[in-house]
């Protein structure tokens, strides 16, 4: 029986990627060069390269022209895709993007509270600014709102909390928007940038049981928000 080209592609897939694991690679290390692989496995270099594609596709190696595949950092493009697909194809909803956000920021927050460094501190209170400057501007207010999250992220230390947040920050942002523009009065709209500076002081303070409560808070507010928001023509916001 013949394989198929696919399968005999995703068979060396499979073979580089225990090659990866096996040597303990990192990002940045080469892989063997094609000729190796193809040597190695009795296979095309033509196989090969479909195998270093599939790689590729899934964000696991770079391939530059003339030069061996390397190794490739975590980032949050294949997350980013996942979440895209299954909004634009009606697989999910942004209401249940959020809930799932909630459940990770909830436990976000008190890792951050538990591990931030300085650095982490200054850059929240970096964003907190920024939404204090711009709470009268929909636009630049939900640009420093969701930083204000990632950088949140950033503070955890735990970099699959970081890539999920990035892959999502468009979704995050059009929800924002949509919660910010359901608000009509100017005690709903601090609410908002209330909600964050507890957030911030809780994680400032090193207390992650404050932090998670001030998180968890802050989405109740938010997703009432945001099912408001999804009845209320956006003319009449702020009306």
């Amino acid at each position: 029986m013949m394989l198929a080209r696919d399968t005999l592609a995703e068979q060396v897939a499979s073979y580089m990627r225990a090659h990866i694991a096996r040597n303990h690679l990192r990002p940045g290390d080469p892989l063997p060069a094609e000729i190796e692989i193809s040597q190695e496995l009795g296979v095309s270099r033509g196989i090969v390269r479909e195998a270093s594609r599939l790689l590729v596709a899934g964000g696991l190696i770079d391939v530059g022209s003339g030069r061996r595949s390397r190794v490739k950092a975590l980032h949050d493009g294949v997350i980013k895709g996942f979440f895209d697909h299954a909004l634009a194809t009606a697989q999910a909803t942004t209401l249940q993007v959020l809930e799932l956000r909630r459940s990770i920021e909830v436990a976000a927050a008190g890792f951050a509270a538990q591990r931030r460094s300085a650095e982490d501190i200054a850059r929240l209170e970096k964003n907190l600014r920024g939404l204090r400057a711009n709470i009268g501007d929909t636009e630049r207010y939900v640009g420093f709102d969701v930083q204000f999250h990632l950088a949140l992220a950033e503070a955890t230390g735990n970099p699959f909390l970081r890539l999920f947040l990035s892959s999502i920050r468009e979704v995050m942002a059009d929800s924002m928007k949509v919660g910010l523009l359901s608000r009509r009065t100017k005690r709903e709209i601090a609410a908002s940038l209330d909600a964050h500076e507890q957030v911030f002081a809780t994680v400032a303070a090193g207390d992650p049981a404050a932090a998670e409560e001030a998180m968890r808070r802050h989405f109740a507010d938010a997703m009432t928000a945001i099912a408001l928001g999804a009845a209320v023509p956006r003319h009449q916001a702020h009306d």
